[in-house]
């Protein structure tokens, strides 16, 4: 049985990797790569290392977070994103869990009905940092990932999920080994993990509330970086989940979860 899944785990991963290694622009037999992004550079190599080594769920969800911090989640009813970009400013009318929201279509890339109507698998929103603007003419290179830019991939859900509940309860917990220490901008870190295997969690104080990023770190040939996650909520109650890189993102990431919770909160169709 555990043959048979590990079996199973190496087919997967190969065709993971290979996905990834695509997606950065990367031949397998290329002995010195090169790359548009240092941090996506590091991971690719982390994934690379940590299958010869066997580490199978690490390199699982590192992979796997770098998939989605570069394509966004996808569905089995809506398109691939890359396809389903739209320069597009007509608005779109749909409804999340009841909630009515009225997007423009060149912020979307993925809709479980392009035709409107409730969106049983969620929706999937792309936006450019600063200033969260949507797919124009003018930014394209940066949508596509053909340039170095900070893109923010929120995938719009009716679950009730929440960074703060999961990740707070997980401080609690006195089972599990954690290392406390002062965090850079203003942040308290709990280190979980191993070194080779590490979850940084931050949190601070923010609006009177506090509010958690987690972070898969990698760290190879001395260079280091982390794939964070938050779940944000807009008003109507609705769970944002976005990923971001923790050189990039992490020192402005309370700013920037803000905005993005007004921007979709001013989407909302109030009745």
């Amino acid at each position: 049985m555990i043959l048979n899944i590990l079996s199973y785990a190496a087919v997967f991963m190969r065709s993971m990797l290979s996905k990834v290694l695509a997606l950065l622009g990367i031949r397998h037999r290329e002995a010195v790569p090169s790359f548009e992004s240092i941090e996506n550079h590091t991971a690719a190599n982390e994934i690379q290392k940590s299958i010869r080594k066997g580490r199978w769920l690490r390199h699982l969800k590192i992979a796997s977070l770098l998939l989605i911090l570069s394509y966004g989640p996808n569905n089995s009813t809506a398109k691939p994103s890359m396809e389903s970009a739209s320069t597009d400013e007509t608005p779109l009318l749909f409804k999340l869990n009841g909630h009515q929201y009225k997007i423009p279509r060149n912020f979307l890339i993925n809709m479980s009905d392009w035709s409107g109507g409730e969106q049983k698998d969620g929706v999937t929103i792309r936006l450019i940092y600063p200033g969260l603007k949507p797919y124009r003419k003018d930014n394209a290179s940066c949508i596509f990932h053909k340039i170095k830019c900070r893109i923010y991939t929120i995938y719009m859900t009716s679950g009730h999920f929440s960074s703060e509940d999961t990740l707070s309860n997980l401080i609690a917990n006195s089972a599990i080994h954690k290392t406390q220490k002062v965090g850079p901008y203003g942040f308290e870190l709990f280190e979980i993990g191993p070194t080779t295997s590490r979850t940084n969690i931050y949190t601070k104080i923010a609006h009177g509330s506090p509010i958690f990023f987690d972070c898969v770190l990698y760290n190879i040939d001395h260079k280091s970086g982390g794939i964070c996650h938050h779940f944000a909520h807009a008003v109507s109650g609705d769970a944002l989940s976005y990923y971001f890189e923790m050189n990039d993102g992490l020192r402005d990431a309370v700013e920037v979860d803000g905005s993005i919770v007004n921007l979709i909160d001013r989407f909302l169709v109030k009745e």
